[in-house]
């Protein structure tokens, strides 16, 4: 867990959460990792630059990974909405009004990407 906010390097899709909880989900990566991605989301392609195709298909796999996660959520009872995910670059800190919870996802001891989440119950 974090203080109220996050500090990225690389690139970051900021996705933003609205419904039963409101807030908002970072999925960040190093850069060799966000070309690793996209080259994966590409079909298999060897990916050499972050440039807009790149972007884009990482702006998918955050579609990919929140849209399951908004239905998994619904299947409980919670009824969320994404928004469409906005590519960050370079280094910079994002400030939330809640606490932020960072879930690392790694495969074969490499760190693939961060997910970071800060949400909070829709007020009545």
């Amino acid at each position: 867990m974090q203080d109220k906010g996050a500090k990225f390097h690389g690139l970051a899709i900021s996705v933003g959460i609205t419904g039963d909880l409101r807030g908002y989900c970072y999925i960040s990566f190093e850069e060799e990792m966000a070309l690793r991605v996209a080259g994966q989301m590409l079909g298999g392609m060897t990916v050499e630059k972050l440039d807009d195709m790149t972007k884009s298909a990482l702006c998918e796999f955050s579609n990919m990974v929140l849209g399951n996660s908004a239905t998994l959520l619904a299947n409980e009872g919670t009824a969320i909405d994404i928004t469409p995910p906005t590519p960050i670059e370079g280094d910079f800190i994002v400030t939330t009004p809640t606490t932020t919870i960072g879930i690392p996802f790694v495969v074969e001891d490499k760190k693939l990407f961060n997910l970071l989440l800060s949400v909070q119950e829709k007020v009545a």
